[in-house]
């Protein structure tokens, strides 16, 4: 738990909501203008910013670029095999269309007993980070996989709290919105939490209400409407 902690990742698991509110999500998507990559509505333009990356959710802004390619499947399969331990045979099973299935992740390494080694617990921990992050800030249309190169980030565990993540989930985001704004695109991925905790608190500065900005991770004051 110790190294996952120190990632910074592990607060993606505290303030995510469970279920996204699909009704908000499409409203703003059928908003959304890819000429200026932002909203369009009545009263004016809106658009999520890294300000309230790092404000609403916490996610840093500032670090290394998060930016990783694995063109081929023998590549994503030597990576998994690599940074996940697991056997040629059974990588290369799990591995398709550049991905693997969330639920492989987690029934392949969702138990780790006291007597585990140092270098099993790191790939169980890079197993958990990977599942976060396709399970949040990187959620493709499909919802069940993710991809295999985000474990190049992954590699190095005291490396990961350096990187931007946060810029890395909004320009994801952005591209989502882009592709979900077509016409014939019925699904949509990216971290829609960060879109929900954006709209709460846009009403609310709207509205005027007392809200206090200072404290951190103020997608914990919000609740997913289902």
């Amino acid at each position: 738990m110790d190294k996952v902690t120190f990632s910074g990742l592990f607060p993606l698991a505290q303030i995510t909501y469970r279920y996204c509110n699909k009704v908000l999500v499409s409203a703003f998507v059928e908003r959304w203008h890819l000429e200026t990559n932002s909203f369009h509505f009545g009263f004016g333009e809106m658009t999520i910013t890294l300000e309230d990356v790092l404000y609403l959710v916490g996610l840093p802004v500032e670090g290394l670029a998060v930016h990783a390619e694995v063109h081929s499947r023998e590549d994503c399969v030597a990576l998994v095999h690599r940074c996940l331990g697991v056997t040629m045979a059974q990588t290369s099973d799990a591995v398709s269309c550049g991905g693997v299935k969330l639920h492989w992740l987690k029934d392949t390494f969702m138990n780790v007993g006291d007597d585990a080694t140092d270098e099993r617990v790191d790939y169980c921990v890079r197993a958990f980070l990977l599942y976060l992050l396709g399970t949040t800030l990187f959620v493709d249309k499909t919802g069940i996989r993710v991809n295999v190169s985000y474990l190049a980030l992954l590699s190095d565990l005291g490396q990961i709290r350096r990187y931007a993540w946060g810029v890395g989930a909004l320009r994801f985001l952005y591209r989502q919105f882009g592709q979900a704004s077509r016409s014939h695109v019925m699904q949509m991925g990216g971290y829609t939490t960060l879109l929900e905790v954006v709209s709460y608190f846009k009403k609310y500065c709207y509205m005027n209400y007392d809200l206090d900005i200072s404290r951190t991770l103020i997608a914990c004051t919000y609740s997913s409407k289902t």
